[in-house]
């Protein structure tokens, strides 16, 4: 019961908190800009230019309007460094793999070769990964150490200066791949043995963290940050140890923005804030890892660029991984100033008016997600990616929202709802739907809906509402600009022919301006010049000056000058802000994203905050467990209390019932002997019965009882111990003499107990070994009266088939099992055989020959032996209902031997002429052959050809055998005397029932055999049946449905 209990709390607690949904794989929201190159590198130009190298030589130049591709290499571009920039010219130093380092004049559309810069030993046949330039000097990172180039002087070449300084000429590898500036001609080189550290003015060098290959070194924030293998170091200005971090991931580079680290290998990213917690992302595509050029970084940009193998990512600076909670995806305030935010996992949040905090209030267990809401007075009304419009009422308390709220249907859409509103009108709010080209109101409070027959072809976009105003502005997608006041709508002058109007504003200055966002404007309706506002989404206006729009990425703000508007800033470009989740109070802006909400106040972008979103653990599904929990807690002390009542009457009746049972053990002891013990074991049986359950009884009066009863059951168990030895030893001599695997036991069980000499065991024994004894006998005497019953009856599967052979079986398995555990098997046999008296078997009976009676008239109708078998078949089936089912079961047994021999004989007279024609078909086409076989070889083909035609008719004779000797042994065994089957005259019989006019030449084939058999079929005539005439003719008047007919055609 424990158990049970245990597994019903496991199952009740899993199904509820196991949910089904799928969460968002993690990524770095990137934006991605394909260049249908394979990339190798990515070199920065300032802040608005980078340089992307390809693997086979191409340098691609692209900003923010112009993108142009060269020409310079045929191998993998490593960096791009420009020197100098005049006008549209530019001089780049460019890092070749396997080319080394050239000097390019890159001008408009042309790329030109100015130097390309040899080392010893290798000429140009080495790489360089890096490049930097410092104080005049041109540092190289290359695969055989560092060089400087002066850049002071026209034909200077590259000097080495580490290893071993300007004295190393080997040309053996060793491997620099990152140079960058720690402090004024300080230079940090990551190399394969160790961090070197050059002081340029002087030249000198010193290497730290030797025997280490270090991947990457960057200085952040005057300290330097080293990646060696899975080691992170990061070093005081004075190269002091900070702190040591080991990696529990390989990475081959990192990037430090926004007070984050990000770590890359070639197909995954590592992010982290702390170096202590981390968060993987898988990336879509890999990053190239044969430089570490593939980073690059802008301070007046919020994103990073990193080359991947085909394309140019745009990552933004805050990632969504750090973020605890979900997306924000809608928001809405209600009349109090309080915002309502829901996020993508459905959860609700509060942020009460005045507070720089949000809490949660509300999640659901099941619902599509919620794409736009609104809220009035407590009541949240939301939209879901299903097309429903659902309320639930809502506090500012959790609890109480989780236990005594619920969402309620408002409308159900068939279309799209393409937009949402409300207004409150006299203090009760009223809905706006725009749907798939239509406009709805509803009511909320009497469920009210009315479709507004003028809007039926026009897709609504938007609904805007001044604060404080009870009018109702519409924004179409082709239609204008529609005025809603008391029920009546009008199209807004001027706004008819713009189009993919998405959003609007009307400034709060005298008089008030509207500002539409219509395609791929921004405008002032009768105002100046449009503004370009190409992939901007939404729109709002603070005040009477200042506009904000939200494109793809980040927040534009706009000032209004006279009748114009003026681009002032575009702020937080790594940011996608959701338009639904964006709402304007006063003079501040909420802005929902995946980060969270970001806040500010028109005017003091730069000083934004973020809301403090609080997640509680507790969700309803997770209150739901705990209250089902509670109340199974509950219900198990209340069972724990009854239990433990019940257990105290229990005690006392099993003690009764133990009583009872050692009572019933001396009377049927008793009962064995003669003894009359009735009278003393009636009495004790009502003393037993006296002693009471209920509360009024007394336990000290009924255990004296119950001890009183004990000891004269155990006086009378003494008084039968003497007689008891004799009858066990009786029974045991029984058992011993039985070959079965219970007696052989009990036979045992008999002789322990004789030599133990307990009277319990004893009784027990007597008891078992009569039990056995008089089941054994009864069993046998029932099995041999069905094995009688059954004999000589026909065989039907599904009624009668088995149940002999059950019984054999049964009769069998006692020699090795127990006959308890046969019991089974017995009531098998028991059900098998009553179900042959049952109106089920004689329907099957009915079934079965009227199956049969189908095969007959497949059968020649003019044969009378056939007619003679249905007439049978008739007289038999006629009224069975009234016989005696076990005399109609053996009657019927022989009237279906007698069926099935007429139904082999039809089969075996087939397969003798498929025979012939096989025959016919060789000789015929042995004769048209030019050169003809010999007839030897001729039998050999055709016994080939009939093998499977000879090999069913010795079946069917064989089978037609059989039939005979069952229902005709008189005529098989004593009128034609055959000895058995393998008799040759008897298979040749078979043949000629089959087919009196069958070719005497065709039987040895058909019988497989080699010779003449027209002696053996002369004997069969004259001898067998010829002298029997009279005896088989007899026979067939008193058989006409047998055989025997056809046996007399061969000699009349």
């Amino acid at each position: 019961m424990r158990n049970l209990f245990a597994f019903i709390l496991t199952i009740l607690t899993t199904s509820l908190l196991v949910s089904c949904n799928e969460k968002k794989e993690p990524s770095l929201n990137e934006s991605e800009y394909y260049l249908n190159n394979c990339l190798s590198s990515i070199s920065a130009e300032g802040d608005s230019v980078v340089w992307v190298g390809t693997e086979f030589g191409e340098i691609i130049f692209s900003n923010n309007s112009d993108r142009r591709q060269y020409q310079v290499g045929s191998n993998r571009i490593y960096k791009v460094y420009t020197q100098q920039c005049d006008g549209d010219k530019r001089i780049c130093w460019i890092a070749i793999r396997n080319a080394g380092l050239s000097k390019w004049e890159i001008a408009g559309n042309s790329a030109r070769c100015l130097a390309e810069y040899t080392i010893p030993k290798k000429g140009q046949h080495y790489s360089v990964y890096d490049i930097m330039e410092e104080d005049g000097l041109l540092l190289a990172a290359t695969s055989q150490g560092v060089y400087t180039l002066n850049l002071r002087s026209a034909d200077s070449a590259l000097k080495p200066i580490y290893p071993n300084g300007g004295n190393y000429h080997s040309g053996d590898p060793f491997v620099t791949k990152t140079i960058c500036r720690s402090a004024a001609n300080q230079v940090l080189v990551a190399t394969q043995n160790g961090l070197l550290h050059i002081d340029v003015a002087s030249m000198k060098t010193r290497v730290s963290h030797k025997g280490e290959h270090i991947n990457f070194v960057s200085v952040i924030d005057g300290e330097t940050n080293i990646l060696a293998g899975n080691k992170f170091y990061i070093e005081h200005k004075d190269g002091s140890l900070k702190r040591e971090v080991d990696l529990k991931f390989h990475a081959n580079l990192f990037y430090y923005v926004g007070g984050a680290y990000c770590f890359l290998d070639n197909s995954t990213a590592v992010l982290t804030r702390d170096l202590e917690k981390f968060y993987t992302i898988s990336l879509r595509r890999n990053i190239p890892m044969s430089c570490n050029n593939v980073i690059v970084s802008a301070k007046k940009n919020d994103y990073v660029c990193i080359a991947t193998e085909n394309a140019v990512w745009k990552v933004p600076v805050r990632q969504s991984v750090f973020n605890d909670n979900a997306a924000i995806m809608s928001a809405a305030t209600d009349e109090n100033g309080d915002i309502y935010y829901i996020n993508a996992h459905n959860e609700i949040f509060l942020q009460p008016n005045g507070s720089d905090k949000a809490y949660k209030i509300f999640d659901f267990i099941r619902e599509a997600p919620i794409v736009d809401s609104r809220i009035y007075n407590g009541c949240l009304y939301y939209v879901t990616s299903n097309h429903d419009l659902k309320q639930v009422s809502l506090t500012s308390y959790f609890v109480r929202n989780i236990l005594l709220s619920h969402s309620q249907m408002v409308y159900d859409s068939q279309s799209k709802i393409t937009s949402m509103g409300l207004m409150t009108i006299d203090n009760k709010p009223k809905l706006y739907l725009g749907i798939q080209d239509g406009l709805i109101e509803i009511e909320p409070e009497s469920r009210h809906i009315d479709t507004i027959p003028s809007f039926n072809d026009k897709y609504i976009t938007k609904f805007y509402q001044q604060s404080k105003d009870n009018n109702l502005y519409l924004t179409t997608l082709n239609h204008g600009i529609f005025y809603g006041s008391n029920g009546i709508y009008k199209p807004i002058a001027g706004t008819g022919g713009m189009e993919n109007i998405r959003s609007m504003a009307i400034t709060k200055e005298f008089p008030p301006q509207m500002i539409v966002l219509a395609g791929n404007s921004l405008l002032i309706k009768d105002g100046g010049k449009a503004i370009d506002a190409k992939a901007e989404s939404d729109m709002f206006a603070i005040g009477d000056s200042v506009v904000y729009t939200l494109p793809e990425f980040g927040i534009r703000k706009y000032v209004k000058k006279a009748d114009s508007l003026v681009l002032a800033g575009y702020y937080y470009q790594d940011i996608s802000f959701e338009r639904k989740a964006s709402v304007v109070k006063d003079d501040k802006v909420y802005l929902g994203c995946e980060l969270g909400v970001l806040t500010f106040t028109a005017g003091k972008e730069n000083q934004a905050q973020w809301v403090k979103i609080t997640n509680s653990s507790v969700t309803r599904r997770i209150m739901v467990v705990t209250i089902v929990c509670l109340l199974l807690i509950v219900s198990a002390i209340f069972v724990g209390y009854r239990f433990y009542r019940y257990l105290a009457t229990r005690t006392i009746r099993v003690r009764k019932e133990e009583l009872k049972k050692r009572l019933a053990g001396i009377e049927s002891v008793s009962n064995l002997f003669s003894d009359d013990y009735k009278s003393t074991i009636l009495a004790l049986y009502k003393d037993i019965a006296e002693i009471g359950l209920g509360k009024h009884h007394s336990w000290k009066a009924n255990n004296e009882k119950i001890a009183a009863i004990s000891d004269t059951l155990m006086r009378m168990n003494r008084s039968n111990v003497f007689m008891l030895l004799k009858k066990i030893d009786q029974q045991r001599e029984r058992l011993a003499s039985l070959e079965i695997a219970d007696s052989k036991l009990l036979a045992d069980n008999s002789q322990r107990a004789l030599s133990n000499g307990d009277i319990e065991v004893l009784r027990s024994q007597a008891l078992a070994n009569e039990q056995w004894l008089s089941a054994y006998e009864k069993v046998l005497k029932e099995l041999s009266g069905y094995m009688f019953q059954l004999r000589d009856i026909i065989i039907i599967k599904g009624l009668s088939d088995g149940i002999l052979t059950e019984i054999d079986e049964y009769k069998q398995l006692l020699t090795t099992d127990p006959m308890e555990s046969l019991d089974g098997k017995l009531q098998e046999i028991r059900r098998r055989y009553n179900r042959l008296f049952l109106d089920d078997a004689l329907q099957t009976l009915r079934a079965y020959f009227a199956s049969r009676s189908k095969r007959l008239d497949a059968l020649d109708a003019n044969d009378h032996v056939v007619e003679a078998v249905r007439m049978q078949l008739d007289s038999v089936t006629s009224d069975m209902q009234q016989q005696d089912r076990l005399t109609l079961l053996r009657q019927l047994k022989h009237t279906d031997r007698r069926i099935e021999q007429v139904v082999l004989r039809s089969r075996l007279q087939k397969e003798m002429d498929r025979y012939t024609f096989i025959r016919r078909t060789a000789i015929s086409e042995n004769e048209e052959r030019v050169v003809q076989v010999d007839e030897k070889r001729l039998e050999c083909e055709i016994a080939t050809r009939s093998d499977e035609a000879t090999h069913n008719i010795s079946l069917l004779i064989a089978d037609i055998y059989a039939c005979m000797s069952d229902t005709d042994p008189r005529l098989v065994n004593s009128i034609l005397k055959f000895n058995g089957f393998d008799n040759q005259q008897a298979k040749v019989l078979m043949l000629l029932i089959a087919d009196a006019k069958v070719k005497r030449t065709a039987v040895p084939g058909m019988l497989r055999v080699v010779g003449n058999l027209n002696p053996v079929i002369s004997r069969l005539l004259k001898n067998k049946i010829k002298p029997s005439e009279d005896e088989i003719r007899q026979y067939v008047e008193r058989h006409p449905a047998s055989l025997a007919s056809y046996i007399l055609k061969l000699i009349e």
